[in-house]
């Protein structure tokens, strides 16, 4: 084998591998009850910059204290989920209200939120892998990628039937007092 076929299938099994981990590393994430949200905009950045991967724990929203940030679904577009910081708490007849900010935006969000039951509680950050949740999402990625793996199956299922097998060795037989 050629110096840069072996280099080739090195470099394809490496990235294999890490796309496969990557993968299940996301599912016992997501298993496990934490939640990936892509960084759209750069209200959070720079410690959040766009592209970038959010990742959230549910929490119940009576432990979370300013300065938390958490990710929660905007009021006026249920459709739109936002993480931002919690800048106060209010208490008013038992009930918590939180007010949130971007840290990049110059003043708070323009409501004031009711969050019963859980939030998302914002435990890590992961640069860039933002950008491939976003364009994993979308569905010509998943058809290309259902059909990407459809057509390496048929080819490995191919590969076997087609391969040439190596000859076997002829055997060493040697009949009982001959000379060899």
């Amino acid at each position: 084998m050629s110096a840069l076929r072996h280099i080739a299938r090195g470099t394809a099994t490496l990235i294999t591998g890490v796309a496969v981990l990557a993968a299940i590393a996301a599912g016992v994430c997501v298993w496990a009850g934490y939640r990936p949200q892509p960084v759209l905009t750069g209200s959070m950045a720079p410690k959040m910059p766009v592209g970038s991967l959010a990742v959230a724990k549910p929490v119940a929203a009576t432990t979370v204290r300013v300065g938390d940030v958490i990710t929660f679904q905007r009021p006026d577009d249920a459709a739109q989920t936002i993480t931002h910081r919690v800048v106060a708490i209010h208490v008013r007849a038992g009930r918590r209200t939180f007010e949130t900010q971007g840290d990049n935006n110059p003043a708070k969000d323009p409501w004031v939120l009711a969050l019963p039951g859980q939030v998302g509680l914002r435990v890590a950050v992961v640069p860039y892998a933002g950008y491939a949740a976003i364009y994993a999402g979308r569905p010509a990625i998943h058809a290309g990628a259902v059909g990407l793996m459809a057509l390496l199956m048929l080819l490995g299922v191919l590969r076997a039937i087609w391969r040439k097998d190596e000859p076997a060795p002829a055997p060493d037989v040697r009949l009982a007092g001959s000379r060899g």
